[in-house]
């Protein structure tokens, strides 16, 4: 999520917290922006796939 605040920060928060409770199951995120930078956002465990979806902001929020 590349919003700096309101839903992006909120969804960064949510994905660390899942993070710090759970490195059991198996979890992949997706995102659409096209800055690399996106992808380092997120330092995560093992347990969490960051996948790029090459598609626009706007038809990933659609699905």
């Amino acid at each position: 999520v590349r919003q700096s605040g309101g839903i992006g920060r909120y969804v960064r928060e949510m994905v660390h917290a899942l993070a710090d409770v759970d490195q059991i199951n198996q979890y992949s995120l997706f995102y659409a922006s096209k800055y690399k930078a996106a992808r380092g956002m997120l330092t995560l465990p093992d347990n969490f796939r960051i996948r790029h979806l090459p598609v626009h902001d706007i038809w990933l929020a659609r699905i």
